[in-house]
């Protein structure tokens, strides 16, 4: 369950986060634009607080997979006109087309850490957010 987010702890959010960003840049921009690296490094850093690590790697796992459904089938797209501009990679209409309700409800969660059961409600709603978007994906 989240809990209050003090200095120390915000701290040690954007290092895991910016530290994550900056090991896996080249990952990353083979899937997304400079500016979309830029929107999906504030929906690390939202998730991260409010789902700790858990959250976080769910997050990394829907970025991966993700992208590795959208290169697996380039050709098939390519042909059918529906592979995704700008080379494949994610712009921010991307990242917050697949991260909206995630971070709606990573904030919410932030903003009432003290209601236990809205907050489960919220984790739930956030992994559903995120499964829901990968098979969208996939498919």
């Amino acid at each position: 369950m989240p809990g209050a987010l003090g200095a120390r702890e915000l701290g040690h959010v954007l290092a895991i986060n910016s530290s994550v960003f900056l090991v896996g840049y080249k990952a990353l921009s083979s899937g997304l634009s400079n500016v979309g690296i830029a929107h999906a490094w504030f929906l690390g850093t939202v998730c991260l607080a409010a789902f700790q690590v858990q959250g976080y790697v769910l997050v990394c796992a829907y970025f991966v997979f993700g992208t590795l459904a959208t290169k697996v089938g380039k050709k098939v797209k390519i042909a059918e006109g529906t592979y995704e501009r700008n080379e494949g990679k994610r712009t921010p209409a991307s990242v917050w087309g697949s991260g909206f309700a995630a971070a709606a409800c990573a904030l919410a969660a932030l903003a009432f850490h003290g209601d236990g059961a809205l907050c489960t409600t919220l984790r739930t709603g956030f992994v559903a957010s995120f499964a829901t978007k990968l098979s969208d994906t996939v498919a």
